[in-house]
C-alpha cells in the first residue's frame, strides 16, 4: 500500500521494519486523534514533546513515518511537489453529505463556531456510533490522502472524504478535516517533532536537526533514527531544503553588538529567491521534477519550495552551463545553489516592477521571447563535489562557488567583500542607494548554512529610499 508518496529507499525501509518489527494490527487513528487533542490543549513545548514521543513507542516504522510528518503539517515530502487540492467548500459538501442536510446549514453553522474541525465535531457528537471493527486505523488516513493527491474532480474527492469521514467518531472526525485542509492548529512546529523524535530514540537533538536539514523530510529523519542510521543522512539533489533567512536591522541598530570582528558585505538586491538544482538526468527521477537540457535536469524552487521551473524555462540553457564538465559518478555530480531571480536589460539589473509584468504575463500563457528578460544572481552553494556544504563556513562555500563558471549574460555572483567596522557598512550603504540596489547583506562568515533558521548571522539594512527587503 502507497503511504505519502516515500522515496522507493525509506519505503522499502518501512516495510522490512514492519514485518521484522512490529508484528500485530495497525495503529487505530483515534490515538492520533486523542494525542493531537492532548497536544493542543497544552502550552508547555516539552509536555508536546513527551507526547508526541510516547505515542510514536508505540508505531510501526510505516505509522512512524506517516505521523511525524503529518504532526510537521505536511503529508508528502516536499521533493514530491505533490498536493491534496481539497478545498474547504468539498469539506463542507463532504460534511454535508454525511450529516444528511444542505451544505448551506453547515455553512451557517460555521458562521456561528468559527472553525471546521470544532463544527464538525460537534455535528458529529449527534450521528450514529461507529463499530469498532470498523474504526479507522492511520494508515486508513494517509493512504487515502495520497490517493487523493492523484484523483481530479471534486465529485470524486468528495465521495472518497465522505466515506471516511462515515467511519470517523467526532474526535476523529475533527482532525481528518483538519488534515485534509493542511492544518491541525494544535500550535505545533517541526522543531517539536524533531524534539520528540530526539527523546524517542534518545539521541542528541542537534544529529536529529542535522539529519533533517539535510534529508528535509522529518519522516525519514525518523525512520533513520529507529534504524540505527542517522549518520547515513545525506543532502539530496531536488529534494529541496529550507531557506536561511537575514534578520532586518538600520543603521540606528547597536551594529556593534552584531557583528563579528570580521564580516562579508554583499549587494542586495529586489529579486525571487530561488533554489537551483542541477544533476544529471537519470532514470528513476520524477518527471516532473524541473526541465532537461544536454542530458542535465535543472529544478528552480522557489521560497516556498514549489517547482518554478516552467516559468523560467529561458534561464534553463544558462544554468546548465553552470555545471561544467558533469564526469564521475551520479553522486558526485550536481550543484545546489542559492540565488535570486532578477530583471533583464542589456546585462543590467533592472527593477523589481519589470519582473512583476512579467509573471503577469507569464500566467496569461506568453512565451518567454515575449517575456521581459531574466538573470540568476547567486550568492550562496549548499551542495557541490558530491558532499553537502551547509555545516561548512561561509569562506568554504565561498570558495567552491569559485568553481563555478558564470557567463554574465544569464547567471552572475554577487560581489563579496571582507570587511571590519561600521564605516564599511555606511559607505557600501551609500552605494547601494546611489545605485538603486535595494540595500546590503552583511553576513558573518564563520557561519554555517542554517536552513529554516532567521538570527544574527546574516543581517539585511534596507536603503533609505528602498521598498522593504522580502
Amino acid at each position: 500500500m502507497a503511504f505519502f508518496g516515500a522515496s522507493n529507499t525509506s519505503q522499502s525501509l518501512a516495510e522490512q521494519s514492519d514485518t521484522e518489527r512490529h508484528p500485530g494490527s495497525l495503529a487505530k487513528f483515534s490515538a492520533f486523534a486523542k494525542l493531537c487533542e492532548s497536544i493542543g490543549m497544552s502550552n508547555k513545548r516539552a509536555e508536546k514533546s513527551v507526547f508526541i514521543a510516547s505515542y510514536l513507542r508505540t508505531l510501526s516504522p510505516r505509522e512512524v513515518l506517516q505521523a511525524t510528518r503529518c504532526l510537521s503539517g505536511y503529508l508528502f515530502p516536499v521533493r514530491d511537489q505533490k498536493t491534496l487540492n481539497v478545498s474547504s467548500l468539498i469539506l463542507i459538501n463532504c460534511v454535508a453529505s454525511c450529516m444528511g442536510v444542505p451544505g448551506s446549514f453547515v455553512k451557517d453553522q460555521l458562521s456561528r463556531v468559527g472553525n471546521l474541525g470544532e463544527l464538525v465535531k460537534e455535528l458529529f457528537a449527534s450521528g450514529v456510533s461507529i463499530p469498532v471493527s470498523d474504526r479507522l486505523t492511520l494508515d486508513d488516513v494517509i493512504s487515502t490522502a495520497v490517493h487523493l493527491s492523484s484523483v481530479s474532480g471534486a465529485r470524486k474527492k468528495s465521495e472518497i472524504i465522505a466515506n471516511l469521514l462515515r467511519r470517523s467518531s467526532p474526535l476523529e472526525a475533527k482532525f481528518l478535516v483538519r488534515i485534509l485542509s493542511g492544518n491541525l492548529e494544535i500550535g505545533l512546529q517541526e522543531s517539536d517533532v524533531e524534539d520528540a523524535v530526539s527523546r524517542w530514540q534518545n539521541i542528541n537533538i542537534s544529529r536529529v536537526q542535522s539529519a533533517n536539514m539535510l534529508l528535509g523530510d522529518i519522516g525519514e529523519t525518523a525512520l533513520l533514527c529507529l534504524n540505527g542510521n542517522i549518520n547515513e543522512a545525506r543532502m539530496n539533489i531536488y529534494a529541496p531544503i529550507n531557506y536561511m533567512h537575514a534578520t532586518a536591522v538600520t543603521l540606528d541598530d547597536d551594529l556593534l553588538g552584531l557583528l563579528p570582528e570580521q564580516f562579508v558585505i554583499e549587494e542586495k538586491f529586489d529579486g525571487i529567491r530561488a533554489q537551483v538544482h542541477i544533476g544529471l538526468d537519470v532514470p528513476g527521477l520524477a518527471p516532473e521534477i524541473g526541465a532537461t537540457h544536454d542530458g542535465l535536469r535543472i529544478a528552480i524552487f522557489s521560497d516556498q519550495l514549489e517547482d518554478i521551473t516552467q516559468k523560467f524555462l529561458d534561464l534553463i540553457p544558462g544554468l546548465a552551463a553552470l555545471l561544467c564538465e558533469p564526469a564521475g559518478t551520479v553522486e558526485a555530480v550536481g550543484v545546489i545553489l542559492d540565488g535570486l531571480i532578477v530583471p533583464m536589460r542589456e546585462r543590467e539589473i533592472a527593477p523589481f516592477s519589470e519582473l512583476q509584468e512579467r509573471i503577469k504575463a507569464t500566467n496569461a500563457g506568453l512565451e518567454p521571447a515575449d517575456l521581459t528578460p531574466v538573470g540568476y544572481v547567486i550568492f550562496d552553494q549548499l551542495f557541490g563535489d558530491g558532499r553537502s556544504l551547509i555545516q561548512e563556513n561561509w569562506f568554504t562555500r565561498a570558495a567552491s562557488l569559485d568553481k563555478v563558471p558564470f557567463d554574465l549574460v544569464t547567471t552572475f555572483r554577487v560581489r563579496s567583500t571582507v570587511c571590519a567596522s561600521v564605516r564599511e557598512i555606511e559607505l557600501a550603504l551609500e552605494k547601494s542607494e546611489i545605485k538603486g540596489s535595494q540595500g546590503i547583506m552583511v553576513k558573518n562568515p564563520k557561519s554555517s548554512y542554517r536552513p529554516g533558521r532567521r538570527g544574527t548571522e546574516w543581517l539585511k539594512i534596507c536603503c533609505r529610499e528602498a521598498p522593504a527587503i522580502k
